[in-house]
């Protein structure tokens, strides 16, 4: 099921053991070879076939696509925040759907860089 097409009466209603998966990307360099949003790309498309193979036993939000990619500001393209900024807003994601109610969360990340922030805001 896709968060994003549920009214909020229907996610009020929703059994709230119902596991929200959130998809982590980022949108920086790659090289000459691939786009800058190659890690939103990949992640996106993982947790789309496994919301497809799940069906209604798993919740999709929609993939945050900023992450935390100082490392490569000097390309063209990367669009970052800072890690400290993108544990906050990893806190902030966590914090709404358990306000709704939902019990078990996972975030499925995409981008290295992503890893200790959204680590730091979950510990």
């Amino acid at each position: 099921m896709l968060w994003h097409e549920q009214r909020w009466t229907q996610l009020e209603k929703m059994d709230k053991d119902t596991p929200v998966l959130i998809p982590l990307g980022s949108c920086e360099q790659h090289g000459h070879h691939l786009p800058v949003y190659v890690d939103t790309i990949q992640v996106t498309a993982i947790a789309e076939r496994a919301e497809k193979a799940l069906g209604k036993k798993v919740l999709l939000l929609p993939t945050l696509w900023l992450g935390s990619s100082h490392h490569h500001l000097d390309f063209p393209g990367t669009v970052s925040v800072l890690p400290s900024l993108y544990s906050q807003m990893i806190k902030s994601v966590a914090n709404c759907i358990l306000d709704a109610g939902f019990k078990r969360l996972l975030f499925l990340n995409g981008h290295g860089g992503n890893k200790v922030p959204a680590a730091q805001a979950l510990s």
